[in-house]
């Protein structure tokens, strides 16, 4: 019997180390990257003095059960009530306000160019204290206009 053999062989070549084809890899980073450019939202911030914004709308309701007066002097006491409470004894004054009416409305009523930070720490301490029902009063629009308010 005879053992018939191919005509022709193929040879193949071995190589030493399987080799890597970087270009998709590549290409799917490069478009990851413009997608997140493309959907990032940068945002910068900067140091100045903010003037809080009139009022055009709404109206002041003569409902609240405590009234907080912020001054425009950051070393200036606090009023509540019309009473005259040193920024250390405002949270104990809020305490002893949240035993008497726990589901009571406070009223805070800045100064227009009263210091913003001074704002929130006061904010913060009425939420601690336990109030939920917050509102801050602003000058209506019109009342400045008329030369009425504050300057």
């Amino acid at each position: 019997m005879a053992v018939l053999e191919p005509a022709f062989r193929i040879e193949r070549k071995r190589e030493a180390y399987p080799r890597v084809e970087l270009t998709a890899l590549l290409d799917v980073i490069l478009l990851l990257l413009i997608f997140v450019l493309l959907t990032s939202e940068f945002v910068l911030t900067s140091s100045f003095n903010v003037e809080l914004p009139e009022s055009t709308a709404g109206t002041l309701s003569a409902a609240q059960d405590l009234l907080i007066q912020i001054p425009r002097s950051s070393e200036a006491a606090l009023f509540i009530d019309g009473e005259p409470v040193p920024s250390e004894r405002l949270r104990a004054r809020l305490r002893l306000a949240y035993v008497k009416k726990p589901d009571g409305t406070v009223l805070l009523a800045p100064d227009r160019r009263a210091d913003v930070g001074r704002l929130l720490r006061v904010l913060e301490s009425v939420r601690e204290a336990g109030f939920r029902r917050i509102r801050i009063a602003v000058q209506h629009k019109e009342t400045t206009e008329t030369g009425g308010g504050n300057p």
